[in-house]
């Protein structure tokens, strides 16, 4: 994801929202997928980490702004942010699983930042899904993957 700068995100929007709407869908759609990752971590019957990945020199901004954690009804949630691999969405999402499978996970579910009909349901579905096979990968219905 990236840090809600007017002009430097969702920039294939800025015709029709300007800078500043470009800016508060990425923060509102950026929340979400956080609130909507760490509801779910905090909930699992086993233990669950929620990385962001983020784009750019804005570590220390990303935590300011989304925080460091959760508390819910499982165990405490901290949020681990690590910047983007460079290259393109292939070499990114590569980075992200090997850095999660060496840090010992056994499920990694990876999703982009701003796909709205996310929920605690449709993760628990992937990681469900995941225990009976090795990849599985959720409907989309603007071609993405």
């Amino acid at each position: 994801t990236r840090y809600p700068v007017p002009g430097a995100c969702k920039t294939r929007l800025m015709g029709a929202l300007g800078g500043m709407g470009c800016a508060e869908l990425q923060r509102i759609m950026t929340e979400h997928i956080v609130r909507r990752a760490t509801q779910y971590a905090t909930g699992a019957q086993r233990p669950v980490s929620v990385e962001v990945r983020y784009a750019g020199d804005s570590g220390v901004d990303m935590v300011a702004w989304l925080g460091s954690g959760f508390e819910g009804s499982g165990p405490p949630c901290p949020l681990v942010y690590t910047a983007q691999a460079a290259g393109g969405l292939g070499a990114r999402l590569v980075a992200a699983f090997d850095a999660a499978f060496g840090r010992g996970a056994e499920r990694v579910v990876v999703t982009g930042a701003d796909i709205p009909a996310i929920t605690v349901d449709v993760l628990e579905q992937a990681f469900q899904a995941l225990s009976t096979t090795d990849v599985v990968y959720g409907p989309a219905q603007d071609g993405g993957y």
